[in-house]
């Protein structure tokens, strides 16, 4: 077992020793690269490209039309003349640069209103396939990624390092989103490129003291300002991160210092944005979808008065709360004489949520504690299954019968049910893992430092599920229960030695 003081990083040149580790593994990360691509390629090749599974509900329709927008020269719009707010402009550049550079010309499609259910799209998959290829070849270096971020957490355990990312290369969800019309591989692409900067840099006021970068700190607000644009978590993000920094080992006039170039940093990349909403609508926002969001989701579940519901009286419960928020539009019509903008139409609805959810705060805390379980609980192979509707979400289904969709699953491919049994089997693995990771933050000092620098971001991402919660909102959070539940399950041994070690003392005490 290593030492703890090793752990800790007593000598500095420790703390770069993932700089060493990486240069000298060169050969394992093109392999790991290689492997991560055709696991990706041949799950594409195999099955997503067909019949429009890339698609994920209405999201890759709307992402898709506003990057044939852009690409037609009508800017991040829905449609010509209408600006696009509801969905942030990351994703939807990123489709239309690739498009760009294959030289494939598309005619835009003018969307429905972000509150209507987007129509099925036919042979989109088809249109987007180009573009997906590229979109893998980049996710393909996801798991390179996690390769990095584990030696920073880690810099002495290599082997950690090496079974994350090939863990990583293996994990139905990132290999199930790289080939979807849908913006979570790019987001963990900048995710992971920032957490891997800001680990790099940040020690708390009981650790040693670091040089204090400039550079790094203006880097580290770039790739969280990236990632800002993909998935708006950025301004929540940003309160945790300087938090974190008024309790840093640096000097005050450091901690000021790193703030600012970590502010400007991430200003320097959606400043434009908040600019342009703030000029097109006279507010500032990064985009419209909390209002509805909260709206069809929190609320309709608050007025229901319990999370699991008939997909009837769901859709029943939310044309009622629609046609609410539509009775409030008109009222402020009439009332102002004027037409209110998109922003002012969601900021009704917005309030709208909360005026159902503040009636009844017990049933929104209960059912806010689901979706944030279903977050953390939910498997991504559930994308696969055959599900006959009005099944799962029927008041008095049991535990049991949800159980059973996935030990005896029905899919559209019959090697897809050993997929399925594959993420059941890791799923097992990292949560027996993980509870032993949580076990040894008893024992080893150095997991409790880490875990107190990583938990709260953790905590973040599953908390602003709260509204409503699915296994890919889980996927920021992955790499870092990979790297801990490996951990966990190398401390085994010493847990076990621990408590030989303490029932000998009390029986050498008892005799004695």
């Amino acid at each position: 077992m290593f030492s703890d003081k090793f752990l800790i990083l007593k000598f500095k040149r420790v703390e770069y020793m993932h700089h060493f580790f990486i240069f000298q593994n060169k050969k394992f990360l093109i392999f790991l690269f290689f492997l991560s691509l055709l696991v990706r390629a041949l799950f594409f090749g195999c099955y997503l490209r067909e019949d429009d599974r890339c698609i994920i509900g209405f999201d890759g329709e709307q992402y898709q039309n506003v990057a044939e927008h852009i690409l037609h020269g009508n800017g991040i719009a829905q449609a010509p003349g209408e600006p696009n707010f509801y969905r942030l402009p990351g994703y939807p550049l990123f489709l239309a640069c690739c498009y760009k550079i294959l030289g494939i010309d598309l005619t835009p499609q003018s969307a429905k209103t972000s509150h209507d259910a987007a129509m099925r799209r036919p042979g989109l998959c088809k249109i987007a396939e180009n573009v997906l290829w590229l979109q893998l070849i980049l996710a393909s270096f996801i798991p390179v990624l996690i390769f990095w971020l584990s030696l920073v957490l880690f810099p002495s355990i290599l082997w950690l390092a090496r079974c994350a990312g090939l863990w990583s290369a293996m994990h139905v969800g990132f290999v199930l989103y790289a080939g979807m019309l849908a913006s979570e591989s790019l987001f963990m692409i900048f995710f992971l490129l920032f957490c891997g900067l800001f680990f790099s840099q940040f020690r708390w006021w009981f650790q040693n003291h670091i040089r204090m970068s400039k550079g790094m700190w203006f880097a580290t607000g770039i790739m969280l300002g990236c990632a800002s644009l993909v998935r708006a978590v950025g301004h929540y993000t940003m309160v945790i991160l300087l938090a974190m920094l008024l309790l840093s080992v640096f000097a005050m006039r450091e901690k000021i210092i790193a703030m600012g170039c970590l502010i400007i940093g991430w200003l320097s990349i959606v400043g434009w944005w908040l600019v342009r909403n703030y000029l097109l609508t006279g507010f500032l926002f990064f985009h419209t979808l909390p209002g509805l969001h909260f709206l069809q989701y929190p609320a309709v579940h608050a007025v229901m008065g319990y999370a699991n519901f008939g997909d009837e009286t769901y859709f029943t419960t939310k044309k009622q709360l629609i046609a609410e928020w539509q009775a409030l539009i008109y009222q402020q019509l009439i009332e102002g004489k004027k037409d209110l903008n998109e922003y002012e139409k969601y900021a009704i609805a917005e309030r709208l949520a909360f005026s159902h959810i503040a009636k009844r705060p017990w049933v929104a805390l209960k059912n806010a504690c689901v979706q944030m379980a279903k977050t953390c609980c939910t498997m991504y192979s559930s994308l696969l299954l055959y599900v006959p509707a009005g099944t799962v979400y029927e008041e008095g289904t049991s535990l049991w019968f949800k159980i059973k969709l996935y030990l005896f699953p029905k899919t559209n491919e019959a090697w897809l049910e050993w997929l399925i049994y594959w993420e059941i089997l890791y799923s097992f693995f990292m949560f027996l893992g993980f509870v032993a990771f949580l076990t040894s933050l008893v024992i080893e000092k150095t997991y409790r430092v880490i875990a107190l620098t990583t938990f709260p971001l953790i905590g973040l991402f599953i908390v602003i599920t709260l509204g409503y919660g699915c296994a890919r909102l889980r996927m920021p959070v992955e790499p870092f229960l990979m790297i801990f539940s490996l951990l966990g399950w190398q401390s085994f041994d010493r847990i076990a030695n621990c408590f030989e070690a303490s029932r000998s003392d009390m029986n050498d005490k008892f005799w004695n």
